[in-house]
């Protein structure tokens, strides 16, 4: 519920923003969003990145670089459908690591995550940059205990 005439005109303005992309604050928005994301990234102990320009658009390659300065791995988010896969292409050729989920949000769409996986197929992901396979939880582990 909404609280205050404030919240609902930033909100309302938040939507008209990203309704009409050609409009300068959708580039400011764009901008201070990217600025945001990758601050978190390079002060915060993060591990993934979920969510990659859901609620805000995003500079996608401003963001992927901060994934590689920081370790981060970026979400392959089957519910959502996201990101794009130009940008899921755009992370893989620059190196960064993925993680694919089902983002459920009830019981029965925990484990759907065929788009996901069907994306990351078809952009040929190899098992070892998804840390959530088998195989690269069985490398991991062995390079935990020092056998790689």
């Amino acid at each position: 519920m909404l609280t205050t005439q404030r919240e609902y005109f930033l909100r309302m303005n938040m939507g008209y923003m990203l309704r009409n992309r050609s409009d300068a604050n959708y580039e400011r928005l764009r901008e201070a969003a990217t600025r945001a994301i990758c601050a978190a990234l390079d002060t915060n102990p993060i591990d993934v990145l979920t969510h990659m320009g859901h609620m805000f658009p995003v500079d996608e390659e401003k963001v992927i670089g901060a994934c590689l300065r920081n370790d981060v791995v970026i979400e392959i988010n089957a519910s959502h459908r996201m990101p794009e896969p130009d940008v899921l292409r755009s992370a893989l050729n620059r190196g960064c690591m993925f993680s694919i989920a089902s983002d459920a949000h009830h019981p029965r769409d925990v484990g759907r995550m065929d788009w996901g996986l069907q994306t990351a197929a078809a952009l040929g992901i190899p098992a070892q940059r998804i840390i959530n396979t088998k195989e690269q939880a069985d490398y991991l582990f062995k390079k935990a205990r020092g056998k790689p």
